[in-house]
């Protein structure tokens, strides 16, 4: 079980496309999102990603929502608030590979401006998995990623020898 949280994290942290990224430390809070900033190794520049109230299978980076689910993703159907669910949509080649629900596009700018989010993943292996989140703070977070991650990177973050 543990080696499997492991890999996921591994898969969902490839995912966000940020350069060798080291020590990371909270420096944003927004209702369920907190933001890490770490250290780009390339050009130490600052690294934005938030967490969905401390869970890493749950990640927003500048320009998606990455959720993990097990089980090899067949399609996604994606509800937002109380509005009718979007089309069934079927995973990307990168979703299923990864194991990750990737929400970016049109899909994350509905997202950022929602309260909550419902989704039903078909998966190859486990059937139907439910995706609920509580978007508060969803959208200040995207905000500081995008506009205030973009500054060079803080002191107290070091890279390892």
């Amino acid at each position: 079980m543990n080696r499997e949280i492991i890999f996921l994290a591994a898969l969902i942290f490839s995912a966000i496309p940020a350069a060798e990224a080291y020590d990371s430390t909270a420096t944003f809070q927004s209702g369920k999102w907190t933001v890490n900033t770490s250290v780009n190794e390339v050009d130490n520049t600052a690294v934005c990603t938030a967490v969905y109230q401390g869970n890493e299978h749950v990640q927003l980076s500048s320009d998606a929502l990455y959720v993990g689910v097990r089980g090899g993703i067949s399609t996604v159907t994606l509800h937002l608030d109380d509005k009718p669910a979007r089309p069934v949509r079927p995973a990307t080649e990168r979703e299923d590979s990864m194991g990750t629900v990737i929400f970016a596009d049109d899909e994350l700018a509905q997202v950022i401006t929602s309260r909550k989010l419902h989704a039903e993943v078909v998966t190859i292996s486990n059937g139907v998995q439910t995706i609920d989140l509580d978007l508060d703070g969803i959208g200040a977070a995207i905000k500081h990623i995008r506009s205030d991650c973009s500054a060079k990177a803080p002191e107290n973050l070091r890279k390892h020898p």
